[in-house]
């Protein structure tokens, strides 16, 4: 049997460790989850502790954790980035974007946080806070933009480039696709050249009275809960 091991590690190699779902080499995030685990158990074998204390420093642990982890993913986005700008080879470039892309939704119940920055555990809680949320945004008091009058003509300063890119920078990472099937990381890490070409769209809708129907749409899913 020794000789069927020996070939087989030649010929297969060993199998890659099973890393956990949250798995992370983060040294921060890993204190905060082994002091969490820590104090789990002093609340599990240790009934003479103040165990509303506990809970709290648990609690304040599980908010740490939450946001070391939207750093660790800023930063490994970040990294992404880095790899697209420093390089000319489109095939590198085409599997950075689909790297960014490939996050497959988790069928956990999401992470909601109060005004002050605590996570909801309660699922009703959870509905309250997004439906309050979703209202404001959604029903705000503003008056309708004018309609644009006047004879088609180019704009006195035309949008450029560098001020297509400067918006990008605010698109947010793994959203879903709107109606041109165009993904947010595709636009806010191309080069030059895409920002160039937006630009000059948006320059030739005022020259010509042509707006693209699918500037200001947006994919809206309801979630019944």
């Amino acid at each position: 049997m020794s000789h069927v091991h020996d070939a087989a590690l030649v010929s297969i190699g060993p199998r890659p460790k099973t890393r956990l779902k949250h798995h992370s080499s983060d040294d921060t995030l890993k204190q905060f989850v082994e002091k969490r685990h820590d104090l789990r158990q002093l609340l599990n074998n240790n009934q003479s502790l103040d165990r509303s204390s506990l809970r709290s420093s648990i609690n304040r642990l599980t908010n740490d954790i939450q946001k070391r982890l939207v750093e660790v993913r800023s930063a490994k986005a970040d990294q992404t980035y880095s790899e697209i700008t420093n390089t000319t080879d489109s095939r590198r470039m085409f599997e950075a974007v689909r790297h960014l892309q490939k996050s497959k939704p988790s069928s956990d119940s999401i992470g909601v946080h109060d005004e002050n920055g605590c996570l909801i555990a309660s699922d009703d809680m959870k509905a309250s806070v997004v439906r309050d949320y979703l209202e404001k945004q959604l029903s705000r008091d503003e008056q309708p933009l004018e309609p644009f009058e006047g004879l088609p003509r180019a704009l006195n300063v035309p949008f450029t480039g560098g001020e297509i890119r400067a918006a990008t920078t605010s698109l947010k990472n793994g959203r879903a696709n709107g109606p041109d099937g165009i993904p947010n990381e595709l636009i806010k890490y191309s080069n030059s050249t895409v920002h160039e070409h937006y630009a000059g769209v948006i320059n030739r809708c005022f020259e010509t009275h042509h707006f693209l129907d699918s500037i200001g749409q947006a994919n809206i899913t309801p979630i019944i809960g």
